[in-house]
């Protein structure tokens, strides 16, 4: 196959050899709709893309990085992707490693030129892949090329979750009388790590959460008794508030404790690799000017779900006008209960504007999931999120070309069993209009 070399780019970026277009064709890839190509083909600049429920994020993000490379913007070695899991990490990263041997190999066998770090192409571009990680997988090996300048011992132990848990057992158990709670011992070791690891993921230190604490417990002390016959007493919500209140006050020593033996035996849990990471981009100015000169294209998978800390992290590592790409959904957000806010994708576009530009806000809008009575009803169902966006444009779903009317079935249940039997009865029902055996084996 061969293609024309032409000259296109968005508005502020370098001039482009090939389009999104010509290389989904090079690579007999389907065509990339309107809204995935202005993702692809933007300017090397901070920009936001808030990706609907089956918008072909992954595909996109992996065309922007052909697209950056193809078009000799960027090197191979010089993208970073993160996502959260390792399995998504996998398979990000093996896209763009496919796509890019197919796209050396196609442009040898076009007889165009090899753009910089595809030179030896196909299964020999060692060396010359771009870095796809975790957050935490990320943040553990910037903790560990800087630990000494933060003094922290570089010989880092990483505690697995059952050996956290033992520890803090340990020191719930060998906690002395002054600890005046009823709660039992598992649960006081599953609150402190908790308690802990929401820390963490917010970057408060005990002593900054000890005096919060404080002060609501004096400020609702100070509430008028209510008069209860000839009695004065504090209302009994209130009541009930401060009594939770000083129970997270008396686990404060603990928590100060299991941080103490973590820090003086170097051993991390999975919750200190950000917060000491986010430590290091904000007191090592040499992290954050290597992390800019390795990595000039980032790629932020999953958005919504980063924390407090992971956020400070790569803003303080990157920063504003850096080219880091944030994608993600508010309306997808599961994680708030580990310290997660969909707000970080209004942080994002905060903290990587500058003065002169903006960030630059993408959109992917086509479901290539579900039929158009499935979209409708989801739409409707999310409206009010999308009215709460904080200033971050949320779009409908639209469904892809040719999709199907669809069809939404609404069931009222009485309790979750009889709900799980109706849903089970509904997928035998589907079995057996596409004429088979509910018994055979086969999946649905």
């Amino acid at each position: 196959m061969t293609t024309d070399s032409v000259h296109v780019s968005a508005p502020g970026a370098p001039a482009a050899r090939y389009s999104a277009a010509q290389l989904a064709a090079l690579l007999e890839q389907p065509p990339p709709t309107a809204e995935q190509t202005s993702v692809i083909e933007a300017p090397l600049a901070p920009m936001l893309v808030v990706a609907g429920a089956g918008s072909g994020k992954t595909e996109t993000m992996a065309s922007r990085v052909v697209w950056l490379i193809a078009n000799g913007i960027v090197e191979p070695r010089q993208v970073l992707g993160l996502t959260f899991t390792r399995k998504a990490a996998h398979e990000l990263g093996e896209r763009i490693g496919a796509r890019l041997a197919a796209l050396a190999a196609a442009l040898r066998g076009a007889g165009e030129e090899l753009p910089p770090g595809l030179e030896r192409g196909g299964d020999e571009l060692v060396g010359q892949r771009p870095l796809v990680h975790t957050y935490n997988g990320f943040a553990l090996d910037l903790v560990r090329e800087h630990a000494l300048a933060v003094g922290i011992d570089p010989d880092l132990t990483m505690m697995s979750a059952s050996a956290s848990w033992q520890l803090a057992h340990e020191i719930v158990e060998g906690w002395d009388d002054s600890l005046d709670l009823e709660a039992s011992p598992a649960t006081l070791t599953a609150a402190l790590l908790s308690l802990s690891s929401s820390l963490a993921d917010h970057l408060v230190t005990p002593e900054q959460l000890e005096a919060h604490l404080r002060e609501i417990r004096d400020h609702l002390s100070q509430i008028p008794l209510q008069v209860e016959g000839r009695r004065r007493t504090t209302p009994k919500d209130v009541a009930k508030v401060i009594d939770q209140l000083e129970q997270r006050l008396a686990l404060i020593p603990l928590l100060r404790r299991f941080a103490e033996i973590r820090t003086a035996d170097s051993a991390l849990d999975f919750s200190d690799q950000v917060s000491l990471a986010a430590r290091i981009a904000r007191e090592v100015p040499a992290a954050a000017t290597l992390a800019r000169r390795m990595h000039r294209v980032v790629l932020l998978d999953e958005f919504q779900d980063t924390s407090v800390a992971q956020l400070r992290m790569l803003t303080d590592l990157f920063g504003p006008g850096h080219a880091a790409c944030a994608v993600g959904d508010p309306q997808q957000a599961i994680y708030g209960w580990r310290g997660a806010s969909a707000a970080s994708l209004a942080g994002f576009a905060d903290a990587f504007a500058t003065e002169a530009q903006p960030v630059l806000q993408r959109t992917l809008s086509t479901s290539w999931r579900n039929d158009e009575a499935v979209l409708a009803v989801a739409n409707r169902v999310a409206a009010p999120l999308r009215a709460a966006g904080a200033g971050i444009e949320i779009p409908e779903l639209h469904p892809r070309p040719g999709a199907g009317e669809g069809a939404c079935e609404i069931l009222e249940a009485a309790d979750e069993r009889a709900e799980a039997r109706a849903i089970a009865d509904w997928i035998l029902a589907r079995r057996a209009e596409d004429g088979r055996d509910a018994g055979d084996g086969a999946g649905p």
